[in-house]
Order: C-alpha cells, then sequence, then structure tokens
C-alpha cells in the first residue's frame, strides 16, 4: 500500500499539535500527563474525529476494555486552527466517483473514509517518535467503530454481495492506486479494519 492521503495525515497532524502537549489545566487531571498511550482516529458521516489517552485520569476506576480518554473531537477550525476540514471532505469525496448511484457513492464514500483513516493510524504508528509528545510503552493507534463504540475496532469493509456489479464498475472509474487498495482491504482475511492495513502496508521500516 502506498502512503495514505497527506492532506487527511497532515490534518491530524495538525490536530495532534494542537491538543499536545495538553495544556496544564488538563495536564492536572492524568497521572501520566507526559506520556501519549493510545491514539483513536475516528471516520463518521458528519467529518473525522480524534481522541488520545495519556494513561489514567486521576482517581478515576476504569472499565474493564476501556481507556480513560480526552473526549472525540471534531477534525474541524473550531476546534484545531489550522485544520481546513470544507477541504478536506471535498478532497476525500472527490476520491469517489460522481456518476455512480447514490447508493454505491454513500458506501465508497464510507470506505474511502475507513481506509484512508486506517492509513493514517498506521502513518502515525509507525512515526511515533514524531508525534508532539512522547508515547508509552504499548502505544498504539486504534480505528474506532463509531462515535457510539469508540473502544470496538472498526470492521474491514465487505463487497456487498447484492451490489457487488455496481461497486466494481465504480471501482474501475476511481483512481486506480486507491482502487487497487479498495480490493485488498475487501479481500483480507482480518476481521479487524486497521489489523487488515496494517498487514498490507507490510513491516514496519
Amino acid at each position: 500500500m502506498r502512503p495514505p492521503s497527506s492532506p487527511l495525515l497532515a490534518a491530524y497532524r495538525t490536530a495532534l499539535a494542537a491538543a499536545l502537549p495538553p495544556k496544564p489545566q488538563v495536564a492536572r487531571h492524568w497521572e501520566t500527563p507526559d506520556r501519549l498511550h493510545w491514539l483513536a482516529l475516528l471516520p463518521a458521516s458528519d467529518g473525522f474525529h480524534l481522541a488520545y489517552s495519556l494513561g489514567r485520569l486521576r482517581g478515576t476506576p476504569l472499565a474493564d476494555g476501556e481507556r480513560h480518554t480526552s473526549g472525540l473531537f471534531r477534525l474541524s477550525a473550531a476546534v484545531f486552527p489550522g485544520v481546513d476540514e470544507a477541504a478536506l471532505l471535498r478532497g476525500v469525496g472527490a476520491l469517489v466517483p460522481g456518476a455512480a448511484d447514490g447508493a454505491t457513492r454513500a458506501f465508497l464514500g464510507r470506505v474511502v473514509a475507513q481506509v484512508l483513516t486506517a492509513e493514517v493510524a498506521v502513518a502515525l504508528e509507525a512515526d511515533a517518535a514524531g508525534l508532539p509528545l512522547a508515547v508509552a510503552d504499548g502505544f498504539c493507534c486504534h480505528v474506532a467503530a463509531r462515535a457510539d463504540a469508540l473502544f470496538q475496532p472498526a470492521a474491514t469493509p465487505r463487497l456487498p454481495g447484492h451490489a457487488e456489479e455496481r461497486v466494481r464498475a465504480a471501482l474501475v472509474e476511481m483512481d486506480a492506486a486507491l482502487s487497487a487498495r479498495l480490493l485488498d482491504v475487501f479481500a483480507s482475511p482480518r476481521p479487524d479494519l486497521l489489523d487488515a492495513v496494517r498487514a498490507l502496508a507490510g513491516p514496519r521500516a
């Protein structure tokens, strides 16, 4: 797989640079405010989102299978100055052929956003030294299933059996490299999207 869409990666880097290191009023709530433990990225119908964890919040119990997080933030200029959300969404939307029917465009739009987000997560993991805060042992990225299932991994998308012909026809009209990446993801045996993209990306340098 080639490197992820640079506008999306750049937007996430801009957001992380604005959020980290945490401001003193935020840092005082964490036991280890100088270490980034986890990043969660989420593509959704209303845009792209980010959450992070600095380990444990002071004096707060932690449920099994969950993490303490900063909360979920939308990649927008209102939250992260310097992020051009409208341009980002237009750019991602333009990757899907406009001639496809509405259902096919909606499906491919979701899949493109998911795969690009997973590629960004892989890139950020691979360049942990370039993040604006030192990472803790065991640091990892996560692509969430939904905003209301933040700790659940996004599932690997599959070609829809009832519309496979229409989707394949639309893929032919897309950028050839992106289309090939999507077909590789559809065919991956791994059930979690991020694991599928990690495997397709190959060994880390």
